[in-house]
This record gives C-alpha cells, structure tokens and sequence, in this order.
C-alpha cells in the first residue's frame, strides 16, 4: 500500500506540536495516491485517552483535491469535503490534551461515503473499514500543560 506522505506544518513525526496546533486545526497537504482513491478521510485522534478519542475527522475530501487549509473551524464543510462530530460532540477540531499523544491518519478510500455532514467521527471509521488503499501516520505529542502557560504568556 503506497504511503500519500502528508505535509502537516507543527506536526512533525515522533516531535512535539507546535503551539499553533493547539487550537486551531493544521494545514494539511499529501501527494497524488496514483490509482484506486476516491476521496480521502483525515482523523486526528488521542492515543494516550482511554478509550481513544478521535480530535478531528474530515471526510469525502475529492481525490483531486491534495490540501486542506488551517484553521478550518466548525464549518460542516471544507474543501469539498466534509467535517465530522468529533468524541466531543461538536464538528470540527478539539486541540490536543496536554501530555498526550496524538496520531494523525490519512486515508486514501476507494469510494465516497455518502454520510452526511455532522455524523460521528466513529461512524466515519466504520465507514472507510475495508475500503483504504492508501494511508500514512504521523504521530507527535502534545507538550505538557507547562508549556501551554508559556504560550499564553
């Protein structure tokens, strides 16, 4: 399965968030998947969180598309796509919890799913299950709270 490669500014692999990640969603951009993608879903989730708790999903993104801005906000569509209820109940990006992990999926689907704006992010997963052809994964942490004071400063 061929890897799409994001470029995900303040969310370097393996690295810590950058402050603009915390409140407001990344810019998002990949490269062409080649053959068999429909659309694409994006998923940002909390893997320190029991259970796991998706942060961000946008979904049916048209396979001509290769980049979603920043800062996105609750809008039930962006960039030809659409935004899903993340686990905290509203549309749209939830920054991370500090200390936490985070883990950003691309998914390259083979079809278009045909939910709805505003369906669960959980609906989504289940969703594209089966259908991916592509992927990557990044995964970086969210600074402790710590940090996120001198920020604010």
């Amino acid at each position: 399965m061929p890897w799409l490669d994001p470029r995900i500014p303040g969310f370097e692999d393996g690295g810590l968030l950058e402050a603009a990640s915390f409140e407001r969603s990344p810019a998002v951009a990949w490269h062409d998947p080649g053959p068999h993608v429909a659309s694409y879903a994006i998923f940002l989730e909390d893997v320190d969180a029991r259970p796991r708790r998706v942060h961000w999903c946008v979904f049916d993104l048209p396979e001509k598309v290769r980049s979603i801005p920043a800062d996105v906000g609750p809008l039930p569509e962006v960039a030809g796509g659409k935004q899903a209820r993340n686990d905290f109940g509203r549309i749209g990006y939830s920054g991370p919890t500090p200390g936490h992990r985070c883990r950003f999926l691309l998914y390259g689907v083979e079809k278009t799913l045909g939910l709805p704006p505003g369906v669960s992010a959980r609906e989504v997963l289940a969703a594209v299950s089966g259908s991916v052809s592509q992927f990557a994964i990044r995964t970086a942490g969210a600074p402790p709270e710590a940090a996120w004071s001198v920020r604010a400063a």
